[in-house]
């Protein structure tokens, strides 16, 4: 009894070890810039995010559903109102090429929401945007099998978010 125990366990934990090889968790910087009549508006933000990747028959392709988190980490004031990032969220789909290299290229087709909050003379006020459909470009570099640094550029109805991050692979 005893040593079908220990192989069902031994089984079970190597299905789960291979299941949890393919996630994949990140975190940077993102610079927001936008014009407002006319006038230049720029906004820092933090994001996490949590993917999932799934190899196509060539390991060299791989598609990413991606969820990203973010909050305010810059603040910029136009027209005399204060406007910071309260809250980001943006769902992904991340079409990835790797080179032998470690090089890697990417594109990914977003759909996200943003939401400011705006200071006026110690008044506060929380706006959300409606959800917008985007599109970005990147590249990267693997450092190792489980490391990697990345810088993209995604734009949502004439938003640019210019990104500089990491990814850590289990």
């Amino acid at each position: 009894m005893f040593k079908k125990t220990l192989i069902a366990i031994s089984l079970l934990s190597l299905s789960a070890t291979a299941a949890a090889s393919n996630w994949v968790v990140g975190g940077g910087y993102s610079a927001l810039s936008d014009k407002i009549d006319g006038d230049s508006i720029s906004l820092g933000m933090v994001y996490g995010s949590i993917g999932y990747q799934l190899e196509l028959e060539n390991k060299d392709i791989v598609i990413t559903p991606e969820l990203r988190l973010g909050v305010g980490a810059g603040d910029d004031t136009v027209y005399g109102v204060q406007v910071e990032v309260d809250s980001f969220t943006a769902f992904s789909a991340r079409f990835q090429y790797n080179y032998k290299n470690g090089l890697y290229l990417f594109a990914t087709p977003s759909f996200a929401k943003v939401g400011f909050k705006a200071t006026y003379y110690g008044s506060s006020n929380t706006v959300n945007s409606d959800w917008e459909l985007g599109y970005g470009a990147g590249a990267g570099y693997k450092i190792n099998d489980k490391f990697s640094l990345e810088a993209a550029y995604d734009n949502y109805d004439g938003t640019g978010v210019l990104s500089f991050g990491a990814k850590f692979a289990f």
